[in-house]
């Protein structure tokens, strides 16, 4: 593939490949992975934006660990925000 198709496609700059464990209920594994099939379908030229939440109530039991090394944190840590706004939220420019 030239240079040209690669910036058209976004993949000019520089990527690596990470790799993950993810344990969780398989319903919320499921809904995960719909929010990384969207998130590559956006390939296409596709802008958009996505939330997800963790219920309030502890059924999610999320565990993530990266396989070779520990988690970035953020720079700042998240703080509660009220008023339905999402603790944390990312975006990917």
């Amino acid at each position: 593939m030239n240079s040209l198709i690669r910036q058209v496609l976004g993949e000019a700059r520089e990527s690596e490949t990470r790799t993950y464990r993810v344990t969780a209920h398989p319903k919320h594994l499921d809904q995960i992975e719909e929010l990384f099939w969207w998130m590559n379908s956006t390939r296409s030229g596709h802008s958009g934006s996505a939330k997800i939440y963790i219920d309030g109530d502890g059924a999610a039991r999320v565990e993530i660990k990266k396989t070779d090394g520990e988690l970035k944190k953020p720079d700042q840590e998240p703080e509660s925000k009220c008023n339905g706004k999402p603790e944390f939220e990312v975006g990917l420019e």
